[in-house]
C-alpha cells in the first residue's frame, strides 16, 4: 500500500469515529480565560445614560463615530468625505467646539441627534459654522463688561451705604 493510500485510509477511519462536539466560547468566556475583567451589562448601560457634558472624551468620540456612521449612510459619503468628517470631529473634540451647547444628545438612547453648526458646502465638505455662536458670545461679553467712566465711579462711592443692624 502506498503512503497516500495509507493516509486516505487513516482519514476515512478517523471520520467514522464519534468525536466530542466542539463548544464555541462566548466573548465573555474568552475574556475570562485571558484574565480580562468583564463589565456587567448594567454598568455599560449606565455609561450610555450620561449627559454629553459628563462623558469622557473617549466616550464622546465613540458617540461621534456612531453619528459619523449615520451621516455616512444618510449622505452616501465616499471615503474622502468620510475621512474629512472624521478629522473634523476629532478637531472639534480637541478644540472644545463640540460642547453641550452645540451637540443635541439623546441621553436615553445614547446617540447624537444633531450637531448645531455642522454644515456641508457645495463641494460636499463638512464644516462648523460658528458665525452665530461667536455673535452670541460677543454680545454677552459686551453687556457683562461695559466700561464705566471715572465720574460714574465717584458718584457710586459717595452714595450712602446701608447700615446693617441686628434684630433684637
Amino acid at each position: 500500500m502506498s503512503l497516500i493510500a495509507e493516509i486516505q485510509a487513516h482519514l476515512q477511519n478517523y471520520r467514522k469515529k464519534d468525536h466530542p462536539m466542539i463548544v464555541h466560547f462566548t466573548p465573555d468566556d474568552v475574556s475570562t480565560i485571558k484574565g480580562c475583567h468583564v463589565r456587567s451589562q448594567k454598568s455599560q448601560e449606565s455609561d450610555y445614560r450620561r449627559s454629553w457634558a459628563k462623558l469622557a472624551k473617549a466616550q464622546r468620540l465613540n458617540r461621534l463615530m456612531n453619528y459619523h456612521q449615520k451621516l455616512t449612510k444618510d449622505y452616501d459619503l465616499d471615503t474622502e468625505c468620510q475621512h474629512q468628517l472624521k478629522t473634523l470631529f476629532y478637531d472639534g473634540i480637541s478644540s472644545d467646539i463640540l460642547d453641550r451647547a452645540n451637540v443635541d444628545y439623546n441621553v436615553n438612547e445614547g446617540v447624537i441627534v444633531k450637531i448645531d453648526g455642522l454644515k456641508r458646502d457645495t463641494d460636499g465638505m463638512f464644516y462648523f459654522d460658528r458665525s452665530h455662536q461667536q455673535d452670541v458670545a460677543r454680545i454677552q461679553t459686551i453687556q457683562k463688561f461695559t466700561p464705566v467712566s471715572i465720574s460714574t465711579l465717584t458718584v457710586a462711592q459717595k452714595k450712602k451705604k446701608p447700615v446693617i443692624t441686628l434684630k433684637k
